[in-house]
């Protein structure tokens, strides 16, 4: 398997596959490069992309250990990131940034809490955190989006007795926690906590 550092990706070569994709972004609209064995954010799709053409992006699935604060900064207009199975543990604070982002995916990663920069997403619909290390987070933070319909938390090793405490919380957005202990991750026991 290879994979491609920053310094890898020549802009103006046509045959690479990163390039075909930067392109194709410019037409649609939507930045597509799960599966590409990226260890970073190539800084030629910086260079490639204008901020108004970008609406979404796909990073998941590759090797990445963080996001570049550019991304935000860069793709300001962003509605849609899926940045799911890498290996991030954090995110940059200037995603907050994203001021018209509605969908956010951080499943499969190694998050141990919840990244309070999420917390200030003023149009955030949907956040998916399942399958990270997360235990527990602070619940008292306010959270910016009026418009948050679902928050995925299943296959997280939450502390039982903030899982209960999540459980009783009432809340105008979906919660979706697994049921069972910290350790129960049997995909058959997942609850779908509706609290209104």
């Amino acid at each position: 398997m290879k994979t491609l550092k920053m310094d890898q990706m020549n802009p103006i070569d046509n045959e690479n596959p990163l390039y075909s994709k930067c392109e194709k972004a410019k037409e649609t609209g939507i930045l597509d490069l799960k599966h590409s064995h990226l260890t970073d954010v190539p800084s030629a799709v910086f260079n490639l992309i204008s901020p108004a053409e970008l609406k979404e992006c796909d990073l998941s699935f590759n090797i990445l250990f963080d996001i570049p604060p550019q991304l935000a900064l860069k793709f300001h207009l962003l509605i849609y990131l899926n940045i799911s199975h890498n290996s991030l543990s954090m995110l940059p604070t200037e995603l907050v940034n994203l001021q018209a982002l509605e969908t956010l995916n951080i499943a499969g990663n190694f998050f141990s809490t919840l990244p309070s920069v999420v917390f200030k997403l003023p149009q955030l619909t949907n956040f998916y955190a399942q399958g990270n290390l997360i235990s527990s987070f602070n619940i008292k933070q306010p959270i910016e989006s009026d418009r948050l319909d679902l928050v995925d938390l299943r296959y997280n090793p939450l502390n039982p007795d903030f899982r209960r405490l999540l459980r009783q919380i009432n809340t105008t957005f979906r919660l979706l926690l697994s049921a069972g202990d910290a350790e129960d991750y049997d995909f058959e026991d997942d609850i779908d906590f509706d609290l209104l």
